[in-house]
């Protein structure tokens, strides 16, 4: 298939843009060239911006079997793909969020008829803005459209929570305690992104998907505490895991609450019956471990490289970890 993907060298859309080569699809990347991409060879690259797609002579030209769409943000951005591509793709597959389920989750498993509207994230409001105009284009036959919901989905990125993966492993390599939200037993799904993208590649040009909502994650939850635990043994370290109220968390860093309330304090586990019956074969096989250890070996590179952490932010966590350490002492 000819394929076109907006984006292409994120997290999730690098890996995706590498399956599609690999099974021998026409792919390529349209982006602003700001990241070094590392594509695999046969990929075409199309340096250009959003705002004007026409912009570019060798897009304006063209049509495409599929267009994946991973950096639409709002409804601005749906009006504009839409415009752009309206009769000039036979499957657009919008790149959403799991995110956009609403917080707290009263039943688990989640599958895609689960309640929407995350009231703690702007972020996951601007990918449901994006989601209901792709729909209503694609039931006024204007685009045929697949909305496609990750969860946490890593693989150059160690996951966490209160601070970026790199921070995260920082803290580690010097001996420093972590923090965990609540009592770190909330559980919690990662999924690799080379486990994603097999799916993600299988669902493309299926007419099966148009017009559907499929969550692509793994079915497997870990809690937090293992998550860290397992990221300390990938470093070579024995963690400290220092547990804090969520609460107390949003009320001394207020961006937590997207984060914590919004997603991660949450126990997130997936339904994956209708990804599998688009794609019966599929299951992950990138193992916790494994997809960790690859994770940490990128980061190792970044932090040798001269990483420095928001020190703002490392001395509110040293604070909030010796405010609960000494509350635990009286």
């Amino acid at each position: 298939m000819r394929v076109l993907y907006i984006g292409g060298t994120g997290e999730i859309s690098s890996a995706c843009v590498a399956e599609a080569a690999k099974v021998g699809h026409q792919v390529t990347v349209f982006n602003r060239g700001r990241t070094s991409p590392h594509l695999p060879a046969g990929v075409e690259q199309i340096v250009g911006e959003r705002i004007d797609y026409f912009a570019s002579t060798s897009l304006a030209a063209r049509n495409f079997d599929v267009v994946c769409q991973f950096l639409a943000f709002n409804a601005a951005d749906a009006a504009k793909d839409i415009a752009t591509f309206k009769g000039r793709c036979g499957q657009f597959v919008f790149v959403s969020s799991a995110s956009v389920y609403s917080k707290p989750i009263v039943q688990l498993p989640i599958n895609e008829n689960t309640p929407i509207g995350n009231q703690f994230s702007r972020y996951s409001e601007g990918k449901l803005e994006c989601e209901a105009q792709y729909l209503e284009a694609h039931n006024a036959d204007h685009l045929p459209v697949t909305i496609i919901r990750p969860s946490h989905t890593y693989r150059h990125r160690l996951p966490s929570t209160i601070v970026s993966g790199d921070h995260l492993a920082w803290r580690l390599q010097n001996g420093k305690p972590v923090a965990v939200h609540g009592d770190g037993q909330s559980v919690w799904t990662l999924t690799h992104a080379e486990d994603f993208a097999r799916a993600f590649i299988s669902v493309c040009g299926q007419d099966k998907a148009y017009g559907q909502t499929v969550n692509i994650t793994s079915d497997m939850g870990h809690t937090w505490n293992h998550i860290l635990a397992t990221v300390a043994e990938a470093i070579g370290v024995v963690p400290e895991i220092r547990p804090i109220l969520s609460s107390r968390l949003e009320a001394a860093i207020p961006e937590l609450q997207s984060t914590l309330s919004g997603d991660k304090a949450n126990s997130l586990i997936f339904d994956m019956t209708k990804l599998k019956t688009l794609v019966p074969r599929w299951q992950c096989e990138v193992s916790l471990d494994r997809g960790i250890s690859a994770a940490w070996a990128v980061v190792a590179k970044r932090l040798q490289d001269g990483f420095q952490p928001d020190r703002e932010l490392d001395t509110k966590i040293d604070e909030l970890i010796h405010q609960a350490e000494r509350e635990a002492q009286t």
